[in-house]
């Protein structure tokens, strides 16, 4: 059993009560696999090799219903990468784009990497990030650009997950938040914590990490500025006969005739995880203040245990004849 279920399986039960503080069972079962997946206790997803080399190019921001699209594109056939991929991979995709990001290696190389995992399609930072790079090196692939109703909507949403992951990546361990982490997996915070960082430094001349810590340091309406910036920007790069700008509100129709495939017969998929990012959050706060009560009393009981098997009792200062 892995330290990442131990853990869940003792905390997240703490968290049942009242509704308020942690959702039912399922966002609950839903936030095991969010840590299993980020600690690495998952295995790696093999994917068939794609038909074709990239055809989709997802150039929308996070949080911008991406999670919905993949799972409409999943639907239609296609392999589709996503934020989700990086941390179900189990480390080995964080240190690629860790690397694109630092200028350690070239975007290509990258993409070549996700097209031998069989990857055809991309969606979401941090492949959104270097959407000009795929546009260039699949000249043939359409461009969605993924939308909310409103900047405001976005920025709401954006708080929400920088506040979920912020504390678990970027926080320092202190007696007043002594954060297990860095203990747990180390091998995966630097080159996350590098990723992360290179969001909008390309696409927007951001500085470094800039958008990490961007709901807590940065005035209102900035992040909303960010939003019209990258859709202005992505708008003046792709040609308009190339690209479908698209709120997952519109459902099947203008998606499938954008790329020539029929309309399938289910609902389109509504995938609306902010509650549980929300219980991510809440789960990892209990984690990091309840490891240490844990241990200690886990050493407790097996010293007792160990002293009453091992070591002979004593009674009135004389060894206890059986």
């Amino acid at each position: 059993m892995s330290m990442t279920t131990i853990l869940l399986r003792f905390l997240l039960p703490l968290c049942a009560w009242p509704p308020s503080v942690c959702a039912a069972r399922q966002q609950m079962t839903n936030a095991n696999s969010f840590f299993s997946a980020l600690l690495g206790d998952q295995p790696r997803p093999s994917p068939a090799p794609a038909p074709e080399p990239l055809q989709i190019i997802g150039a929308g921001l996070p949080r911008t219903g991406t999670m919905s699209l993949r799972t409409a594109l999943d639907q239609l056939g296609y392999r589709t990468y996503h934020m989700l991929s990086v941390l179900e991979d189990g480390g080995a995709h964080a240190m690629k784009w860790a690397d694109v990001g630092t200028g350690r290696i070239p975007p290509e190389d990258v993409f070549q990497f996700l097209a031998d995992a069989g990857y055809n399609a991309t969606l979401d930072y941090p492949s959104s990030e270097y959407f000009e790079d795929s546009m260039r090196l699949y000249p043939n692939a359409k461009v969605i650009l993924t939308v909310r109703d409103n900047p405001r909507l976005w920025a709401d949403s954006w708080t929400v997950i920088m506040e979920a992951t912020s504390i678990i990546w970027d926080r320092p361990v202190s007696l007043t938040y002594p954060n297990p982490i860095g203990f747990i997996a180390p091998i995966k915070v630097i080159p996350m914590r590098e990723m992360r960082c290179s969001f909008g430094v390309r696409s927007l001349g951001l500085e470094e990490c800039e958008m990490n810590h961007a709901h807590e340091s940065k005035p209102d309406g900035w992040l909303e500025d960010v939003y019209k910036r990258h859709y202005e920007y992505v708008t003046s790069k792709v040609p308009p006969e190339r690209i479908l700008i698209f709120n997952v509100k519109q459902g099947w129709e203008p998606l499938c005739k954008f790329l020539g495939v029929p309309v399938p017969d289910t609902p389109f998929p509504r995938v609306n995880d902010s509650s549980v990012l929300q219980n991510v959050r809440r789960a990892w706060l209990v984690i990091v203040y309840g490891w240490i009560p844990l241990l200690l009393t886990t050493v407790w009981i097996l010293w007792r245990l160990l002293r009453r098997c091992v070591f002979p009792k004593v009674k009135n200062g004389k060894e206890k004849v059986a």
